[in-house]
């Protein structure tokens, strides 16, 4: 009988130390994924910093500066992992982060870029914050250095509040989108009134703008401001009043309606060009349309 016992107890001993090290090698898989995942978000998140063209006040070197902190930590940590597999970065992200997949670097400056690093950074925060293991106390320094870059970025944000457009010199980003969205409005409608063909570099330039203005009207689907920037002003910016003149579609002949449609593509591109906001791309592809439209613009003043 007592035989029997010790058997028992033997058997259910080795069940239970089956199961915590099965239990304990989930653990250390989670804990490594953990950190793998993190060092893929820090790249992320220096990629899309890296290439952004404003300083904002020396918050975003500055968040750029934490970022490579956290990423010597993590690759001390290296240090006191077991399995060096996990050294290997992943280039996808976990299945409950797609949302980290969809976000797109921003091709100018972009307080987009900003909102999405942070999410990013606080997303890493809470990766290894939830990690089993502290790898010598590094563990503990990467979430304290990802913390500061959070702290820059947000400061960077407000940044951007206080001083607006006059970052790069251009203006409000709101009102160049709307200011633009006009005078595409009135290129199409002195070219749909012209009288002239030019070996349809007319017409290829008003497909162009049309681009444009779709892309424009995509751009709004990522405005913070749409209510308002949906509404187009009566008159052209300041500064811009002369585009008030030419549209006058009437007065001008043909060679001359070509030339003030040029000016208010041109006037459109540097608007954009100086815009703070991403949109989700559309602002790029926008001055893309702009840029060919132009281009059939001058070919189409070369026709006599």
């Amino acid at each position: 009988m007592k035989l029997k016992a010790a058997i028992v107890s033997v058997v259910a001993l080795s069940t239970l130390l089956a199961w915590t090290s099965r239990a304990s090698a989930d653990s250390t898989m989670t804990s490594d994924q953990n950190l793998r995942y993190t060092r893929a978000y820090i790249e992320r998140s220096l990629d899309m910093l890296s290439h952004d063209q404003s300083d904002y006040g020396g918050h975003r070197v500055a968040a750029i500066g934490d970022l490579n902190t956290a990423k010597a930590d993590l690759t001390s940590a290296l240090q006191f992992d077991k399995n060096p597999d996990d050294r290997v970065v992943p280039t996808d992200v976990r299945s409950q982060d797609t949302d980290i997949a969809a976000i797109m670097r921003g091709q100018f400056a972009s307080n987009e870029n900003l909102e999405h690093t942070r999410t990013i950074v606080a997303r890493s925060i809470a990766l290894l914050q939830q990690d089993a293991h502290d790898y010598g106390g590094y563990r503990v320094k990467a979430i304290a250095a990802l913390g500061a870059t959070r702290d820059q970025l947000t400061d960077a944000l407000q940044y951007f509040s206080a001083h607006g457009g006059g970052m790069m010199g251009g203006g409000a980003s709101d009102d160049n989108l709307r200011y633009s969205r006009l005078y595409l409005n009135r290129a199409v409608d002195m070219l749909q009134h012209d009288a002239h063909d030019y070996q349809g570099h007319r017409a290829a330039a008003v497909t162009d703008i049309q681009r444009a203005q779709a892309d424009l009207a995509y751009a709004l689907e990522h405005d913070t401001n749409r209510d308002r920037d949906t509404v187009l002003p009566a008159h052209a910016a300041p500064g811009d009043e002369d585009l008030d003149a030419y549209y006058l579609r009437h007065q001008f002949n043909s060679d001359q309606n070509i030339s003030y449609v040029s000016r208010y593509v041109e006037r459109a591109i540097d608007m954009l060009q100086k815009d703070q906001h991403d949109y989700a791309g559309f602002r790029a592809k926008a001055v893309e349309n702009l840029v060919a439209a132009r281009q059939q613009l001058s070919l189409a003043l070369t026709v006599h």
